[in-house]
C-alpha cells in the first residue's frame, strides 16, 4: 500500500513536471501544439518499444516509464485544447459529450486488450505492441488535421452566427418581428420600409 502511494505522488508530481516543461518549449520555440502532441506521441512509441524488446530490464523500470510519466497529463490536456479549437459554434456540448464518452471508452478497451494479451500471452510486457500501434495509428490521423484551417472556419462560422442583421431567410431579423409585419410587407410587393408620400 505504501509503495502504490509512493508511485501516485511520483506520477502526479511527473506529470506536473511535464506540463510546465512542455509549457517552456513551447512559449520559446513557439511550437504548435499540434507538432507537441506529436512529439508526445513519439515518446509514447519510444517507451513501447523499451518494453516489447525487454530493455527495460536493462536501464530499469522506473527509467523506463518516466517518458510517458512526464508527458501523461500534457497530452491529455493539449489534446483537450485541439479538440475544443475544432468545434463547430452551437455544438459544444454533443461535442465535449462525445470526448468524454471516447475518453471513458479508451481507458475501457485498454483495460480490455491488456486482460486479453496477458491471458494469452502470460506477460505484460507484450501489451506494449498495443501502445506502438496506437502511437502509429494517432500519428497518421494527426497529419492530416489541420488545426489552422478548422480553427479558421469555426471562427468564421462563429462570426456569421454572431454577426448582427445576418439573418435566415425564414428566421425574424430581431425580436421585435413578427409574421404579422412579414406579411404586411408581402402585401405591400416586399417593401417592409416604405416611407409615407411626400407632399
Amino acid at each position: 500500500m505504501k509503495s502504490q502511494m509512493i508511485n501516485y505522488l511520483l506520477a502526479q508530481v511527473g506529470g506536473a513536471l511535464g506540463i510546465g516543461i512542455f509549457y517552456l518549449i513551447q512559449r520559446f520555440t513557439g511550437a504548435a501544439a499540434k507538432k507537441l502532441l506529436a512529439s508526445q506521441i513519439v515518446v509514447m512509441g519510444i517507451v513501447g518499444i523499451i518494453f516489447v524488446t525487454n530493455l527495460n530490464s536493462t536501464i530499469g523500470f522506473i527509467a523506463s516509464m518516466a517518458p510517458i510519466t512526464i508527458i501523461m497529463i500534457s497530452v491529455q490536456s493539449y489534446c483537450r485544447s485541439m479538440f475544443s479549437c475544432l468545434i463547430p459554434p452551437g455544438q459544444e456540448s454533443a461535442m465535449f459529450a462525445f470526448y468524454e464518452i471516447s475518453d471513458k471508452g479508451s481507458n475501457l478497451m485498454g483495460s480490455l486488450i491488456t486482460i486479453f494479451v496477458y491471458q494469452v500471452s502470460g506477460q505484460y510486457r507484450m501489451v506494449y505492441w498495443y501502445v506502438l500501434v496506437g502511437s502509429a495509428v494517432c500519428l497518421y490521423v494527426l497529419y492530416f488535421v489541420d488545426v489552422e484551417e478548422g480553427q479558421k472556419a469555426c471562427n468564421a462560422e462563429r462570426v456569421a452566427v454572431d454577426a448582427p442583421g445576418e439573418t435566415t431567410a425564414d428566421a425574424p431579423s430581431n425580436v421585435g418581428e413578427t409574421t404579422v409585419g412579414k406579411a404586411t410587407g408581402a402585401e405591400t410587393g416586399g417593401d417592409e420600409s416604405l416611407e409615407p408620400p411626400t407632399a
